[in-house]
């Protein structure tokens, strides 16, 4: 079995700290992304809650790992509730925006608690690059 390269671990790793912090400022990220986006960018480093592939473990602890799930859950409930032509203020109205930033909030408790004590992995909150293309998966809408 080959090892994941660590620079990807800690880039797919942050990259996921970041879409959940997006989740968290939820009206910053309707502003910066769209309706539209705020699904696709968390969808980007998730897979959709319908689909049988997990979060890559390799980058997170499994107390990292249930809150991304328990994040991947909400966010997935909220895509499924919400029609695609549904205005950004009558998603905020809905409630699910609120509803998905506590969950991410818990996330990110989480993901601060397992951080390293030195400077071995960036801070919360940068920006990582886009996942590549092939891990992108479109957004699944009703």
């Amino acid at each position: 079995m080959t090892l994941p390269d660590p620079d990807v671990v800690v880039s797919v790793r942050q990259g996921m700290i970041w879409a959940v912090e997006s989740l968290v400022d939820f009206e910053e990220t309707l502003n910066a992304l769209g309706f539209s986006g705020y699904f696709e960018m968390m969808f980007d480093w998730f897979p959709y809650s319908d689909t049988p592939e997990p979060i890559d473990q390799g980058a997170l602890s499994e107390a990292e790992l249930a809150a991304m799930e328990r994040v991947r859950s909400v966010i997935g409930a909220a895509s499924d509730a919400t029609p695609n032509d549904m205005v950004q203020a009558d998603f905020i109205a809905t409630g699910w925006p609120q509803r998905v930033a506590v969950v991410a909030k818990q996330a990110i408790l989480v993901f601060r608690e397992g951080e390293p004590a030195d400077d071995a992995v960036p801070a919360l909150g940068r920006k990582p690059p886009r996942p590549p293309s092939h891990q992108r998966t479109p957004v699944k809408r009703s």
